[in-house]
């Protein structure tokens, strides 16, 4: 992007930040491909992922057309943390205002089990198999009503909802920090939930190389289990950002209620920006032999 003078508001959307009418004009060069400028307006970002479901009533989501749109409402049992993360925000606003930060609506917020395949990765696969992933990123969301077309051929995700379902995941709050140009609540888990962790990232570690050996490359990262809160513009501002991030967010205390947040089940999940997500229909997707994708996959990685 070119750099461009922007006004920002100190309480930006999603973000009930209390010093709500002060500006600041600022000249930033946006260096992240998910935000077009900080009003802020969202970048198109297209992509499928697997998420654990939000507690609360249809799993955190509402309805939209056809689809289940995730959005936490505010004060649903179970999801206080978010609410201490909302309150992390503004004391991080108040930090560092009139800094390049684009804050989340803490309704969108979630826990990612993990990363599917997305819009960087169509330059990544090439020729027909990028055909063929652009041609389901063009189709979200409505794709999330029969995702099983936005899969390959021999991809299996029931032992990762197998792994979740096993036993509920108990998660706390460990740090904040800038981490690229994230702004993340880095959450771990409670000592007697280790143990189901581990399981759970044992899978999800061999189900990331299974569908990495479709695609012709490695997608298997490391696990750290976050929500994201927002994002700084700038990559030179995100460095500078750091201490100051960490020093505000140290400063938010927790009721007993917001300590935890109990995560049970896990779905997959489409999304058209960092900020609108919606939950796929898992019916009948999960093991499928014989699919156009599949041998686009498996006649692109044996060129």
């Amino acid at each position: 992007h070119d750099d461009r003078a922007v006004d920002r508001r100190a309480a930006t959307r999603g973000c009930r930040c209390e010093a709500s009418t002060r500006r600041v004009a600022l000249t930033v060069r946006i260096t992240t491909p998910k935000l077009l400028d900080l009003s802020p307006t969202w970048a198109p970002f297209a992509g499928w992922t697997v998420l654990f479901d939000n507690p609360g009533p249809r799993s955190g989501t509402v309805p939209e057309g056809d689809l289940d749109r995730l959005e936490v409402v505010d004060g649903t049992d179970g999801t206080a943390l978010y609410s201490r993360l909302e309150r992390v925000q503004r004391a991080v606003d108040a930090r560092v205002g009139g800094a390049p930060v684009a804050w989340l609506p803490p309704s969108s917020f979630h826990v990612t089990v993990m990363d599917g395949l997305s819009a960087p990765h169509v330059d990544l696969l090439g020729g027909e198999r990028a055909a063929w992933l652009a041609s389901v990123l063009e189709r979200i969301p409505d794709v999330a009503a029969s995702f099983d077309t936005a899969l390959p051929d021999g991809f299996d995700l029931d032992a990762l909802f197998d792994a979740v379902q096993a036993s509920s995941l108990d998660l706390e709050l460990d740090a904040v920090e800038c981490r690229g140009h994230a702004i993340l609540a880095d959450l771990t888990p409670i000592r007697t939930a280790r143990p189901a962790f581990g399981r759970i990232e044992r899978v999800r570690r061999s189900t990331l190389g299974a569908l990495g050996d479709l695609v012709g490359f490695d997608l298997t990262t490391p696990w750290t289990p976050h929500v994201t809160l927002g994002y700084v513009a700038n990559r030179d501002a995100a460095k500078e950002l750091r201490g100051p991030i960490e020093e505000a967010a140290a400063t938010v205390d927790a009721a007993p209620a917001e300590q935890q947040l109990t995560l049970a089940a896990a779905s997959p999940y489409v999304y058209t920006s960092m900020t609108t997500y919606y939950r796929a229909r898992r019916r009948g997707w999960l093991r499928r032999t014989g699919s156009s994708a599949g041998r686009l996959l498996r006649r692109g990685r044996e060129a």
